[in-house]
């Protein structure tokens, strides 16, 4: 530690020179070699990566891409021309039907209809037309398969329960319009072709989701929105949202300057009623409507473009329901799921009524007719052109006579979550600014202040860079941003150790010189934040172990951060230090220095000023003084064992709320939150979204039940960067996979007999042609081999060929056979899901899916969904481990990753705390080399994270991807200022406890109250903000702060004083260390005793310097210490030359060495002065705290004083060393100053050096400034 001293001491030039040479270069770098950061979807990286599901899901997604027409594998190994001219050249005279020419057009249509209670009719080729050509059948994607499986799911609900569709009144309703609605069809048509429909119609377009659309509803609860009433306030609310002037330049028109209509209720009511606008509307164009709707409800297939409509519509659908898509539309759109639809449940009803339940029939089907919400899209595209158009909507009054916007979506939430990230930053600023006070306050030097805030940004550079380009990780949430908080108090924590450490140390007599005085500072200094920045990038580094992609980037950027800024607290920091103590120009005040006679030009009244804030400051300095040294450890000691008591149960409580109830809950909605719950975005994902159809059937995890798919050839691997959110990896071919084994084959289709026959699988009504391609295969085989009308011979792909058949005949007849499932009519099969999956180079069956129902419906609920997971899993490994070689790679996978993302997070969180718990403990243990110190503090922290995640989950809070990474910083900064307290109790000198506890207590109390200070207001300045992210650190940060200052001061100290360690009891020590010692027990070299002045030395809790003021100062006589020096024990410990210093509980004293004859004492020099240290104590110079007490040499013979003239304050301090009320600034120097009459090799100052041991008294008095030796 000398040789670093030294160079601090001697090159701090240079020292600051090679950091910001390193700052520099990193921060140009990093601004010029890559780009930087964009926020443009905050929702990268909140997935999980690396778990078994996970993998498996990246290996499906990659299988799906594969899949594609430009990728490697095929479905349909017949529509590439290569496999149709090889497999035609092996045929034997075979003809083909599938060449050049088109296969015949399956004109075969499902029509379906829906009743109340779920009937559902399939009546075979409804369309009018035969004659269809291939462009008028529906391709896959606009028959959505889901849609069929929900409605069979209910017609076999009502079959199992045996129910009359006669028993709801609207069934009967029903059947009586549709006998008579063939005669109303021609009024029907009549009563349209008003004059107001153009060629564009009453609306510009059909209604589609990308349109911005708000959801409507009641304010007044229970109310139906389907009334004339609230039509009406709708309309005028849709005015209201149409009346900004910048909805003009961004809408849709029909004409010039004309914007289209918006697609309303009240809209499509009027247009129904061939009204030409919604303020015109009737209460009997209501009830026709409602009448409408109802007969039409019945025959809503789900279907993306409204369903049977036109000339391949369905004929038993009566034409006034497919008019103009107006029914679908307000069904499918304008409309809550539960309207008119028993099976959803009502908003404000959101478990259905039981069908067991006959008193219930009535009120659910009043339920049912009650419309609760309603969506308004207006004719303004979902982009982030609509951003002045909503910020101009958050200025009016959204509710009109009981109807209000509940929520909205304009497709504006990651754009405005971008603007507000920046805008709201703005509070970064003013949390740092309150901590640039507060620190400018504490160290009373705005250098040092200006020192400690650069070293934030310093640390934020050299972490961004290493994150970039040493690490090399691509991707860079946006939490990372959040670090800078964190980091503003880590910095101010340590900069506040570090200047008290270095306040005491000047405070020492025996400080010697430059070096020697960095050299103790560092000593003492450099262990508690050593151990701090370790534990706590301990603690981050810990969540590397989570498997969200997210919060590994943000514990691996915010451990460098913490990394970065301990190297700069061990070199900028302390070189900067020694800059400021050199130049050491210490003013008051930009008008007056802390002297008067310095400056006797400047005038009295610009003095008066500058006293008062001295005043003030002395004020504070002293209240502080009595606290932290004399009130404080009284609070800790003496009702000890209540503080235990009251905060342990505390700990325990909370331990409840966390784990039993209320309990730290998983995320209960998939949608990624950026705002607070009531922002009208978050209120549309988290509340309302899938509340309608359109939104339900775009996610058909929802609404569909769980699949069970089964995928055989390819590994469940992900190869991609766990790092990079958009790296996926690439696939892995299964080497052992071969399905064209005989015994495959058989055992693959008693696989699929067996998944059928278990309690997770829902049978489906209808042929299952695609689930398992085996059973359709083998079926398909059993064809005669000679085809009765052309005569053409079919073998070996027909009845002659055996199953299982051989590997020869299967590879010959497989693509046939898949050529022949594609031509099945697309209702009844859904291509590129199930089945195999050919190579387009060799036609090989790569990879095979088999894909059945469950009877489990998609669910937020992690307990259901693990039950799901671990049932079908289970079973299916069990399985494979009787599967032939060719069949064991297979493996399962489901609609699972929000089930992942919950796992992850419970699982991946607890496991963190354990590491991050254990590698703090190690650190601590490693550190301070004591047990019991370091299991106490562990306790603590253990206490401070319950107490932290209690107050949370009061608050509300669930156990999201964002509140996991504030559980992984809370343990990092729970750590902090209890490791304070333990380091300081182990290296106080006091043998017990209770002074020992003391000792820590009046040496850091001050600095631990302001890292608190500091990190509170960081917290509380982030929570006006808008962003989800700054309000949870706001509240985050203030409530572990609380905690952490909390249980350090009054849980761990009173536990130190009950079971803290004394003599050295569970004291560890290193071999080597211990070895060294041995060796050392001869005469001890002599030390370097020349003084180094201060012109002040202070040590209370604020501290004076070159821009702050000096605080008023006494010259105490007393020649005693309350806490024991610093080198006491290394001076009392010298063989013949010192006695150990005497304990006492109060005041300690040093034992009274015998000097030499006065005549072997050389002349004395005495050293320089430095006028003012720049980061010096404030308050008055008693040695109470200090490193260091003074080893006093007396001639108990006789005492011969000798006088040094030293340049006096003239009149700046009355008699009795009091300071003087008109100036209240220090004195130059201190009352009593030790000069150790030795060469100064270090600081280049020549003296003469006496024999060892001779040590001199110097005393200045203060009658006329003299030093008195």
């Amino acid at each position: 530690m000398i040789w670093y001293a030294r160079l601090l001491c001697h090159h701090p030039y240079a020292v600051l020179s090679s950091v910001v040479v390193v700052v520099v270069t990193c921060l140009v770098l990093s601004l010029t070699a890559r780009p930087l950061p964009a926020f443009t979807d905050p929702s990268l990286g909140f997935e999980s990566r690396g778990t078994v599901i996970s993998q498996r899901a990246v290996a499906w997604e990659n299988l799906l891409d594969a899949s594609r027409p430009s990728g490697p594998l095929g479905v349909n190994p017949l529509s590439d021309p290569n496999f149709k001219d090889r497999l035609n050249s092996g045929n034997d005279g075979e003809k083909e039907t599938d060449g050049d020419d088109k296969p015949p057009v399956h004109t075969h249509k499902v029509c379906i209809e829906m009743t109340p209670n779920g009937p559902v009719q399939v009546f075979d080729n409804c369309s009018s037309s035969t004659g269809q050509n291939a462009s008028d059948v529906r391709e896959l994607e606009e028959t959505p398969i889901f849609a069929l499986k929900v409605l069979v799911d209910m017609a076999e609900r009502n079959d199992e329960r045996g129910e009359n569709p006669s028993e709801y009144n609207l069934e009967n309703e029903w059947d009586q319009e549709h006998k008579i609605h063939n005669h109303e069809n021609e009024h029907d048509d009549q009563l349209h072709n008003h004059d107001h429909i153009g060629e564009d119609g009453f609306f510009c377009n059909p209604v589609v989701p990308e349109y911005g659309h708000m959801v409507i509803k009641s304010t007044v609860p229970r109310d139906s929105l389907l009334t004339l009433k609230y039509l009406q306030a709708i309309c005028q609310l849709d005015d209201r949202l149409r009346s900004p002037a910048e909805f003009k330049p961004i809408c849709e028109t029909w004409s010039p300057g004309r914007c289209c209509p918006s697609w309303t209720l009240p809209n499509y009511v009027a247009f129904l009623s061939n009204r030409t606008s919604c303020h015109h509307i009737k209460l009997e164009d209501v009830i026709n409507v409602h009448r409408l709707l109802r007969r039409c409800a019945r025959y809503l297939d789900l279907q993306l473009e409204g369903g049977c409509h036109g000339h391949i519509g369905c004929r038993r659908v009566p034409q006034v329901c497919l008019q103009h898509d107006a029914v679908y539309t307000i069904l499918h759109y304008l409309v809550d799921a539960a309207f008119l639809n028993p099976e959803v449940p009502d908003p404000d009803h959101p478990q259905p009524f039981k069908h067991s339940e006959p008193h219930h029939k009535h009120q659910k089907q009043k339920l049912q007719q009650r419309l609760s919400l309603t969506a308004v899209f207006v004719p303004v595209a979902r982009s982030s052109d609509a951003l002045p158009y909503f910020e101009a909507l958050q200025k009016l009054d959204l509710t009109v006579d009981n109807v209000t916007v509940a929520a909205m979506d304009l497709g504006l939430k990651y754009t405005l979550f971008d603007k507000l990230l920046m805008s709201n930053s703005f509070l970064l600023g003013v949390g740092g600014g309150v901590v640039v006070l507060l620190m400018w306050c504490y160290t009373g030097s705005l250098f040092i202040t200006v020192v400690t805030i650069t070293t934030v940004a310093c640390a934020l550079v050299i972490a961004y860079f290493m994150y970039i380009f040493i690490y090399e990780i691509t991707f860079f949430p946006y939490m990372n941003i959040l670090t800078t908080v964190i980091a503003i108090g880590i910095g101010a924590d340590d900069t506040f150790v570090y200047c008290r450490v270095w306040t005491l140390a000047k405070q020492d007599k025996n400080s010697g010189t430059m070096v020697k005085l960095v050299a103790d500072a560092l000593h003492h200094a450099a262990a508690s934040i050593i151990v701090t920045s370790l534990t706590t990038a301990a603690a981050f580094f810990a969540s590397c172990v989570s498997h969200i992609t997210a919060i590994r980037c943000f514990s691996i950027f915010a451990g460098t951060v913490v990394l970065a800024n301990l190297m700069l607290m061990l070199t900028w920091v302390p070189a900067c230090v020694v800059v400021a103590e050199r130049w050491g120009a210490s003013t008051c005040c930009l008008c007056v220095p802390p002297v008067p006679v310095y400056a006797p030009h400047l005038p009295p009244r610009c003095s008066v000023v500058c006293a008062l804030p001295l005043r003030f400051c002395y004020f504070c300095t002293e209240s502080a003084k009595v606290f932290f040294e004399k009130m404080l450890p009284w609070v800790i000691v003496k009702p000890r064992y209540l503080w235990i008591l009251l905060l342990g149960s505390v700990a325990a409580y909370s331990a409840v709320v966390v784990f039993y109830f209320p309990g730290l809950k998983l995320p209960d909605s998939q949608e990624f939150q950026l705002f607070s719950r009531d922002h009208v975005f978050e209120q549309y994902d988290l509340e309302y979204k899938y509340k309608f159809w359109f939104e339900r059937n775009l996610r058909s995890d929802i609404v569909n039940r769980l699949p069970v798919r089964i995928v055989w050839g390819i590994k469940p691997v992900d190869n991609g960067d766990y790092l990079n959110p958009a790296s996926k990896g690439t696939l892995e071919f299964d080497d052992n996979f071969d399905v064209a084994q005989p015994e495959s084959q058989e055992w693959l289709l008693n696989f699929c007999r067996d998944l059928r026959n278990q309690t997770f699988y829902m049978s489906t009504l209808g042929p299952l042609l695609p689930h398992c391609f085996i059973e359709t295969f083998k079926a398909w085989m059993n064809r005669r081999c000679i085809d009765p009308v052309t005569g053409v011979n079919r073998e070996p792909c027909c009845e002659t060929s055996e199953f299982p058949f051989s590997e020869d005949v299967f590879n010959h007849c497989i693509h046939k056979g898949i050529k022949k499932l594609y031509e099945t009519p697309r209702e009844y099969f859904t291509p590129g899901v199930a089945g195999p999956k050919f190579s387009r180079k060799t036609g090989k069956i790569l990879a095979v899916v088999v894909e059945y129902d469950s009877n489990i419906l998609w669910s937020l609920s992690y307990d259901d969904m693990q039950v799901f997971f671990n049932q079908v899993d289970t079973w299916v490994r069990d399985q494979m481990k009787e599967a032939p070689k060719g069949m064991k790679g297979g493996w399962f996978t489901s609609y699972l990753s929000f089930f992942d993302v919950q796992k992850s997070l419970s699982v991946g969180t607890g496991i963190a705390v354990a590491v991050a718990v254990g590698v703090s403990l190690a650190v601590l243990v490693v550190t301070t080399l004591n047990v019991v110190v370091s299991l106490l503090a562990v306790l603590s922290v253990g206490a401070v994270i319950l107490v932290t995640l209690a107050a949370l989950v009061l608050l509300g809070w669930h156990l999201n991807v964002l509140e996991s990474v504030t559980v992984s910083v809370a343990i990092g900064l729970a750590v902090d200022l209890t490791l304070h307290y333990g380091v300081a109790y182990r290296l106080s000198p006091e043998a017990e406890r209770e002074a020992a506890v003391s000792w820590a207590v009046a040496r850091l109390g001050s600095p631990v109250f302001m890292a608190a200070a500091t990190s509170l207001a960081a917290g509380i300045a982030m929570l006006p903000a808008k962003v989800l992210a700054y309000v949870h650190i706001g509240t985050f940060l203030t409530v572990i702060t609380m905690a952490s200052y909390i249980y350090a001061t009054l849980f761990y100290l009173p536990l130190l004083r009950i079971f803290g360690p004394e003599s050295g009891c569970g004291q560890l020590s290193y071999p080597q260390l211990q070895c060294c010692t041995c060796c050392s027990q001869g005469p001890q070299p002599h030390v370097d005793k020349t003084v180094y002045q201060q012109a002040f030395m202070s040590e209370s809790t604020l501290s004076t310097s070159s821009t702050s003021c000096p605080a008023p100062q006494t010259h105490p006589l007393s020649d005693t210490h309350e806490l024991e020096p610093l080198t006491a024990m290394r001076l009392a410990g010298r063989g013949g030359t010192h006695s150990r210093a005497v304990h006492n509980p109060t005041r300690h004293k040093v034992g009274l060495v015998e000097p030499p004859p006065i005549s072997d004492i050389p002349n004395n020099h005495v050293a320089a002065h430095n006028e003012a240290g720049i980061v010096s104590g404030t308050g008055r110079a008693t040695r109470s705290g200090s490193l260091s007490s003074s080893v006093y040499v007396r001639d108990h013979a006789t005492f011969v004083p000798r006088k040094v003239s030293l340049p006096s304050p003239g009149g700046a301090v009355s008699e009795g060393g009091e300071p003087s009320p008109r100036h209240s600034v220090a004195p130059a120097s201190s009352a009593t100053t030790i000069l150790y009459s030795e060469p100064d090799t270090d600081s280049g100052q020549q003296t003469q050096q006496p024999p060892e041991g001779n040590i001199t008294q110097a005393v200045l008095t203060p009658e006329n400034g003299t030093l008195v030796i």
